[in-house]
């Protein structure tokens, strides 16, 4: 179990590492479903700057029966290489950030 962070105390804690600086990555979000490229495998940090319905296939496409990812809020998950991640919102536009983690 090398790769697992330890706390100051030497105990293994669930984390995932700082990602580097600049690999964040956008969609931008509007009422018309909008799909992220491939992926690659990996750990992702996703958030959204306003409330969004998210879905992830082959090729996706969002609507707003789809997960929802309240504005502000962070949500991590595996993705399997090669996935793509589609938004939507109900009205108006945002922004949705994705970042691969360690």
């Amino acid at each position: 179990m090398a790769n697992l962070a330890t706390d100051i105390a030497g105990r293994t804690v669930q984390a995932v590492a700082i990602p580097a600086a600049g690999v964040a990555d956008t969609l931008a979000l509007s009422t018309t479903t909008a799909a992220t490229a491939a992926l690659d495998g990996g750990v992702y940090r996703i958030s959204s700057d306003t409330d969004c319905f998210l879905c992830s296939e082959g090729t996706p496409v969002a609507t707003a029966s789809d997960m929802p990812l309240a504005a502000d809020s962070v949500e991590y998950f595996n993705v399997i290489d090669g996935l793509k991640i589609a938004g939507i919102l109900a009205s108006g536009t945002g922004t949705l950030t994705f970042t691969k983690m360690g």
